[in-house]
């Protein structure tokens, strides 16, 4: 059978639209600053994510300890999810933010040190707001800084930068960093928080973010 042609021009309308939406977005700098800053912070755990277990057996930790250390990480997180809705859209997604970057700054170089074991069960729970509350904050922002027609595209966008691009650059570079040196390739991650940080601190004047 022929295609309809009313459904045709609806596909192709709805494609139009979609793509008008995207590039609305890609030249918004509230949005792009927005989600930039939150998928820096999120990606910066690719380090973590590829090498912290390697890192970990050169200081002479035993797999049994690794497999607590991360097992803490992911608790916190949980722990902090759960304890997080009566109270997050009155913290706002900028505080959030910062509060991410900042919790990462401080995790991502204690880490480059290689700090000893007893430190790194408190340095394990800031997973809880290096990436959990950097998510919400992305997941906010993204609905303050979106319209109905755009909000698809907007979350596509997010999740294209925060897990697919940013995270896949950071992973590349991870291995070299890590060849070269060692846990101090944490530095790298730590770096990339800041950058998070400068471009959260900037959301503060924005007024599409403030309390309604």
């Amino acid at each position: 059978l022929p295609p309809d042609p009313v459904q045709e021009e609806g596909h192709v309308a709805d494609l139009s639209d979609r793509m008008a939406g995207l590039s609305g977005l890609l030249r918004d700098p509230a949005f792009m600053t927005a989600v930039v800053s939150a998928g820096l912070i999120q990606s910066a755990h690719a380090f973590y994510y590829a090498f912290s277990t390697l890192a970990w057996k050169r200081q002479g930790i035993g797999e049994d300890l690794t497999g607590v250390l991360w097992a803490v990480g992911v608790s916190a997180e949980i722990v902090f999810m759960w304890f997080l809705e009566p109270w997050r859209r009155r913290m706002g997604p900028r505080n959030l933010l910062t509060l991410g970057a900042a919790a990462a700054i401080v995790r991502w170089g204690a880490l480059a040190v290689s700090p000893p074991l007893w430190l790194l069960f408190p340095l394990q729970t800031l997973h809880a707001l290096s990436y959990a509350a950097t998510f919400f904050a992305s997941l906010l922002l993204v609905e303050r800084l979106s319209t109905p027609r755009n909000a698809s595209a907007a979350q596509a966008l997010n999740s294209a930068l925060s897990g697919g691009v940013l995270s896949g650059l950071a992973t590349m570079a991870s291995g070299p960093l890590f060849d070269r040196f060692g846990a101090k390739g944490y530095l790298l991650m730590a770096a990339m928080c800041a950058l998070g940080l400068i471009g959260a601190l900037r959301l503060y004047g924005l007024r599409r973010l403030d309390p309604a």
